[in-house]
């Protein structure tokens, strides 16, 4: 599904291969997995 969202975002925004200062569509899919890491619990498997 990660893979899906990426290629969508390349397709939509282009691809930047600047991966620290760039604003192509696999910088925007690599920010939100980042974002939605920081999100997640450290053990999520634990209740």
């Amino acid at each position: 599904m990660l893979w899906d969202m990426t290629w969508l975002l390349i397709d939509e925004y282009g691809y930047d291969p600047d991966l620290y200062n760039g604003t192509g569509g696999n910088n925007i899919a690599i920010q939100l997995v980042m974002d939605g890491m920081k999100l997640q619990n450290c053990s999520p498997w634990i209740c």
